[in-house]
């Protein structure tokens, strides 16, 4: 049993997800958002400008290592995080002098480019990037997982579905697919999720592709973890549209396996994945969408997909880092 310090972002919650298997593998963990709240604005300059946020950032810092002030810690784990910079992780390195320090970035490096440094700081880092952990020696694969998530649902009353966060540089791509599949299949659910007004406002006048959209196209609040899961439990096929230059894959992606639904992605790199079967994948290149038949055929189960990809497989990756140090 372990005493661990787990970092990471609050998006969908998978967080929960990931801190209740930890728990589950015997472990006691404080969690701790790896960024304090911040409006919109604020998470702009996270990204972009994260020098004018540093005293906030310094302040949600301490308040942590306060309230961690009388733990034994033997693993610190930290996804991403997003608001911390080296001098953090030498802070933490200090204070757990004993603990293994273990990092898994969840984005690209040109994504979040802070995150080269930061990970070189831990004993063993990971990436869900292939070509990020080909570029930087000291970077190991470990693609994403998937959950337990109750029955498989049979009853598909949506051909397709979409739930996802629109970005610059997305829009136009999920736009044209999904006006190509409304053609043809009537009955869908799209849910396009933008952080707030003013975001679109924002693309309104600085992106091209936006110059057709409208306000009432968007939604302003983000979909529960569990009303996601439905639509996809109800959905013949999946549409999973990341960036045109992402490189691993998406958490929706693995979803869709436990599911037992069709995925349409856009990412090309799933087909150097084991799981990857053209019968229950179809991955659209210059917007190219699938043939009827690809909706109508039932789900292929003629493969092996094990249990490679579990949330409890991962957890006990980062665990056995623990135990094996640079593995």
């Amino acid at each position: 049993m372990s005493n661990i310090l787990f970092i990471s972002p609050s998006f969908f919650d998978y967080y929960k997800e990931l801190k209740r298997e930890l728990e589950n593998q015997g472990n006691i963990v404080y969690w701790f958002d790896d960024r304090p709240k911040t409006n919109v604005i604020q998470k702009f300059l996270l990204r972009k400008k994260r020098v004018l946020l540093k005293k906030k950032i310094d302040r949600y810092f301490y308040n942590i290592l306060q309230e961690m002030s009388n733990k034994k810690i033997n693993i610190v784990f930290i996804i991403l995080g997003q608001s911390f910079s080296v001098r953090h992780i030498e802070i933490l390195k200090k204070k757990f002098n004993m603990a293994q320090f273990i990092y898994y970035t969840w984005d690209s490096v040109k994504n979040f480019p802070s995150s080269l440094e930061l990970s070189k700081r831990f004993d063993v880092a990971y990436s869900f990037d292939n070509d990020d952990v080909k570029k930087y020696a000291h970077l190991k694969f470990l693609p994403l997982f998937f959950y337990d998530i109750s029955a498989i649902d049979n009853n598909k009353i949506f051909d397709f579905s979409f739930v996802g966060t629109i970005k610059k540089g997305k829009y136009k791509i999920i736009f044209n697919i999904i006006n190509k599949l409304k053609k043809d299949f009537p009955n869908h659910y799209v849910y396009m999720y933008l952080q707030h007004k003013l975001v679109f406002v924002f693309y309104k006048i600085f992106s091209n592709e936006f110059k057709t959209a409208k306000m009432r196209d968007f939604n302003y609040k983000p979909l529960s973890k569990e009303k996601t899961l439905d639509v996809f439990k109800k959905s013949k096929v999946v549409l999973d549209i990341p960036m045109s230059d992402q490189v691993g894959l998406t958490e929706r992606t693995f979803e869709t396996l436990s599911l037992q639904t069709k995925l349409l992605t856009t990412n090309i790199n799933i087909k150097k994945y084991d799981f990857y079967n053209n019968k229950n994948i179809f991955v659209s290149e210059n917007g190219n969408i699938p043939e009827k038949v690809f909706f109508i055929e039932q789900y292929d189960l003629n493969y092996n997909l094990s249990n490679k990809y579990n949330i409890s497989n991962f957890i006990h990756k980062i665990l056995c880092s623990e135990i094996n140090g640079n593995n």
